[in-house]
């Protein structure tokens, strides 16, 4: 009976350990030059919380993974979508990708969705990896007018008009049918910013 009892637990701490191993960014990660966020405590409880809660939603981290990224992703899951706004009580798709943007990559984008996606460079649906954007045409046939960011396993992370900050599946039918382009930003590069979006 003892030795059942003490299995358990040592059962319990390998796995543990083996989800550190796993999960957790190795200590010779540094943060993106330019980034104004820290990198989060390796072993702080709240990074769990932010693997679980990706994992959740089909995301697999693993010690690739930018964990400034999801830390920073995570604080705005489930936040409202508000047109024009950029505040945690509401924000919209390109004012999502902005912040996020400039706090965990240190680059200042500008304008809408349309604008954005003038400063990157097109790549193939294989080739995206996490970081990259994604584009569509929601209300309009004639310009780009939702952005978001992709994540990995085919998933993105956008600001959805009725779920707010959400994650979606890139092979959803609705999201399918109105996928315009993926792209990796390139830095630097000027853009003349067009009309405002509505979504």
């Amino acid at each position: 009976m003892e030795r059942t009892t003490l299995r358990k637990p040592l059962t319990g701490l390998r796995k543990s350990f083996a989800l550190m191993t796993l999960l957790i960014p190795p200590v010779f990660w540094q943060a993106p030059v330019g980034g104004s966020e820290e990198l989060p405590l390796l072993f702080d409880s709240s990074y769990i919380e932010v693997v679980n809660a990706f994992a959740e939603n089909g995301v697999e981290m693993n010690y690739l993974s930018n964990p400034l990224l999801y830390t920073e992703l995570y604080k705005w899951l489930g936040t409202p979508h508000v047109l024009r706004s950029r505040g945690q009580g509401g924000i919209d798709c390109s004012g999502l990708v902005k912040i996020v943007f400039r706090k965990v990559y240190g680059m200042d984008l500008k304008g809408s969705s349309q604008d954005i996606s003038r400063m990157v460079n097109p790549i193939k649906l294989e080739e995206l990896k996490e970081g990259d954007l994604v584009f569509f045409r929601i209300y309009h046939q004639s310009r780009i007018d939702h952005v978001g960011i992709f994540l990995g396993n085919g998933r993105f992370i956008h600001t959805s008009s009725s779920s707010g900050v959400t994650i979606s599946e890139m092979s959803a039918r609705y999201y399918r049918q109105r996928f315009v382009k993926a792209g990796r930003i390139l830095p630097e590069k000027p853009v003349v910013v067009s009309v405002p979006e509505y979504q």
